[in-house]
């Protein structure tokens, strides 16, 4: 999940130099979504034994996954987005353990959406690099899938393998926009030094 966190925030970096240069909402979309989902990692990696916070993390995660999948029916027309308002808080929280199914359930669904849109993306553009973002993406729906059916010892060890080969994947899409840029590489040094040892 640390490498996951700072893949998603490598992604939401190079997605905001994207629509700096722009000015569109699909940049936007992904650099909101990429943020969420770090940070919804960088929560699961630090906090374990928390009902509240657990859910907080798959919330945003699950948002995060939704405004990826929204930015591929975006176009280049689009170029501010409203903010949404924000939820009031809930005081009594059912035990997340007790409704991680839905959760992950709807988390599945989103990840093989998104996995299928941009394989279609790859397709249609020719543009190879993509084929790491939706096998990384399809891996993090296959990970999710081997958690909710598979609750052995053998399931957690093959859910997280899973999980490890998306980031990994995803790291590859990354590390192609970042090879010939000194500057990012130099901060992604530090974040990461921080964030391992945090």
């Amino acid at each position: 999940e640390l490498i996951g966190a700072l893949t998603f925030f490598v992604m939401t970096w190079l997605a905001i130099d994207a629509y700096m240069v722009g000015r569109q909402s699909r940049p936007l979309l992904r650099a909101v979504s990429f943020s969420l989902i770090g940070i919804s990692q960088l929560m699961h990696a630090l906090i374990l034994a928390n009902d509240l916070l657990s859910m907080v993390g798959a919330t945003l995660y699950i948002i995060g996954l939704l405004l990826l999948l929204m930015s591929f029916f975006t176009g280049p027309k689009i170029a501010t987005m409203q903010a949404s308002p924000i939820a009031p808080a809930v005081l009594l929280i059912p035990s997340f353990a007790a409704v991680s199914l839905y959760f992950h359930s709807i988390e599945v669904v989103l990840l093989f959406v998104i996995a299928v849109l941009s394989f279609r993306q790859y397709k249609s553009e020719f543009d190879r690099s993509l084929r790491f973002f939706w096998t990384g993406f399809l891996m993090f729906a296959f990970s999710i899938l081997v958690a909710i059916f598979w609750t052995t010892v053998g399931g957690f060890a093959m859910e997280h393998v899973l999980k490890l080969t998306g980031f990994l994947l995803l790291v590859i899409w990354v590390w192609q926009y970042l090879q010939l840029r000194l500057r990012e590489s130099v901060v992604l040094i530090f974040f990461s030094l921080t964030l391992f040892i945090s």
